[in-house]
């Protein structure tokens, strides 16, 4: 069937996406939801087959395949998602990425006030696993987690948020820059930050790069200023697929498989529902401010 989809130009270029993974679409979702034509939307995401003016022209329905916001001479569905110049100056797609921010600050928060107290930071995690079977104390195994916030029970968090912008931690280095997540430990002389993108799923690879090289100087000031430095990248692509750099984050940092797990679905049901609303606006000059989604406002998928 993969090879099969591979050799489809328009339906087969999900088989490129190998830096992520797609939404979990259960079977319960699927039947259970409350909103069939945003669950639609995501399947169609896939395939490439979600109407858009591209296509419209090509299916013979429209005789002009432009954006209408930019003017694009074609307005294919990752124009629309993360490359029309108008969605970005009016703030759709920073919307969705500080939606995105939003559904993970209360995890990494929760996270980090865990981290910070004595006993938890003393030791590395420790995980319990059963073999399969019948089991008994003998058969069971216990694996450490290592974590980038052990050894300090000091740690700060800050999120850059468009509507509330962060100032870089003066006792670090002075600077204009903001990733968009940052962890330290003035104690132990530790900064962590990871810089969140949405960008297409195609375009993944190229925008890790992109960050990567906006920072460098910073990095390197920080590193001359004695601090130990992790610099990561995010990305949760336009369709909702999350890029494995989330997963390795979030593992760098301490959380659990499950944590991990829950915290990445939401993150793939936050993104896709922002994208379906820059979809059905693709058409309308008016964009109005919208609060985000996550947080106190995330929803499971079972009740999308």
């Amino acid at each position: 069937m993969t090879a099969h989809s591979i050799s489809l130009g328009l339906q087969g270029k999900w088989t490129g996406w190998d830096e992520c993974s797609p939404p979990i679409l259960t079977w319960k979702t699927l039947i259970n939801t409350r909103a069939p034509k945003f669950i639609a939307f995501i399947l169609n995401c896939f395939t490439t087959t979600v109407a858009t003016p591209e296509l419209k022209k090509l299916w013979g329905y429209w005789e002009f395949e432009g954006c209408k916001l930019c003017g694009k001479e074609k307005c294919s569905l990752s124009h629309i998602l993360a490359g029309c110049s108008t969605s970005r100056a009016q703030g759709r797609y920073s919307w969705r990425h500080d939606s995105v921010l939003n559904t993970t600050q209360p995890v990494l928060e929760n996270h980090i006030a865990k981290c910070n107290e004595k006993e938890s930071c003393a030791k590395p995690i420790q995980q319990v696993f059963v073999k399969a079977g019948p089991t008994s104390q003998k058969g069971k195994r216990v694996e450490e987690i290592t974590s980038l916030l052990q050894g300090a029970t000091d740690w700060k968090l800050l999120i850059d948020y468009d509507h509330k912008k962060i100032v870089f931690p003066p006792t670090i280095c002075p600077t204009s820059q903001r990733p968009d997540i940052i962890i330290w430990s003035e104690r132990t002389k530790v900064v962590i930050w990871a810089e969140l993108t949405c960008p297409a799923e195609e375009n993944i690879r190229s925008a890790q790069v992109r960050k990567q090289q906006r920072y460098m100087d910073l990095a390197a000031q920080v590193r001359e200023a004695g601090w130990t430095l992790h610099d990561l990248t995010v990305e949760a692509g336009a369709r909702g697929c999350v890029a494995d750099t989330f997963r390795r984050f979030l593992k760098k940092i301490g959380l659990s498989s499950r944590e991990t797990r829950e915290l990445l679905k939401d993150i793939a049901f936050t993104t896709a529902r922002c994208s379906y609303a820059i979809y059905l606006a693709a058409t309308n000059d008016f964009w109005p401010k919208h609060a985000l989604l996550g947080g106190a406002n995330a929803k499971p998928p079972s009740q999308i």
